[in-house]
């Protein structure tokens, strides 16, 4: 089902459990490091509800992992990457989007993610959709893993 669309023809769906080997590519190509079976099977049995793709010809080129924290109005934007390619051509955005809405409609009313501070344009995309920084971490994933801590409310973000 295709959930919105955008110029490049990329479309946007919930990701399904036959796209988990994709999203691994996906991530390879986008950070240098494929993800473990293990865990992208797991946040797929677990948050299936709010992980999306981007597809473009029936190719998975993006994807989007969000969450809703339990027993809160607090959602994060897990993880989020596009293959280097169609990188910086709005299909972030649109994946974003995407799980925006579908954060709100599950009852979130603020979302998080962290951003490498030295990805300027990362933070600029996230600036010009309504996040601010809230914080800022250098141990977060780790010794040096250097990350900032942005936040919106849902209702406030430019969808």
């Amino acid at each position: 089902m295709i959930e919105s669309k955008d110029n490049l023809g990329a479309q946007v769906r919930k990701a399904e459990l036959g796209d988990l080997h994709s999203i691994s590519e996906v991530n390879l190509k986008a950070f240098g490091n494929s993800s473990h079976p293990y865990s992208l099977r797991q946040n797929f049995d677990l948050f299936h509800e709010t992980y999306f793709v981007a597809v473009i010809d029936n190719k998975v080129i993006g994807f989007c992992l969000a969450a809703i924290k339990p027993r809160t109005p607090e959602s994060w934007i897990l993880n989020i990457g596009i293959v280097p390619e169609l990188q910086r051509k709005g299909i972030g955005t649109l994946l974003l989007r995407r799980a925006f809405k579908e954060l709100q409609e599950r009852g979130a009313t603020t979302v998080s993610l962290t951003v490498d501070p030295k990805k300027a344009s990362t933070q600029a995309l996230y600036a010009r959709l309504g996040f601010e920084v809230v914080g800022e971490e250098t141990t977060y994933y780790g010794k040096d893993k250097h990350r900032l801590v942005m936040r919106a409310r849902l209702a406030a973000l430019q969808q």
